[in-house]
């Protein structure tokens, strides 16, 4: 996986896998994002895989944002992640939720 930052600070481009294998590598850089002041966009569009893992790391990244009172948004999810978020159940759109919640 290659993690980008983007237009500032708070905007990350993601492409590759996101799996168990970059799950370190991800957790990294949320960790970084929320040490920076400022909105957190996580663009998705060149995401080509995802497991549970990584959609775990991402639904852990907006719980932390929501405990920190910080703004976290997904945008332009790929197949991969749209394509797992519905077989686990979760709707995405910019942020993930659980059953249609």
């Amino acid at each position: 996986m290659e993690i980008c930052k983007n237009k500032g600070s708070g905007y990350w481009d993601l492409t590759g896998a996101l799996d168990i294998e970059a799950a370190e590598e991800l957790r990294a850089a949320l960790l970084k994002c929320f040490s920076e002041p400022g909105e957190i966009v996580i663009n998705l569009a060149g995401v080509d895989h995802c497991d549970a893992n990584g959609l775990q790391l991402l639904a852990a990244g907006q719980r932390t944002a929501l405990a920190l009172g910080r703004a976290f948004r997904l945008q332009q999810h790929s197949p991969a992640v749209t394509g797992l978020a519905q077989a686990l159940g979760f709707q995405i759109g910019t942020v993930l939720t659980q059953g249609g919640k």
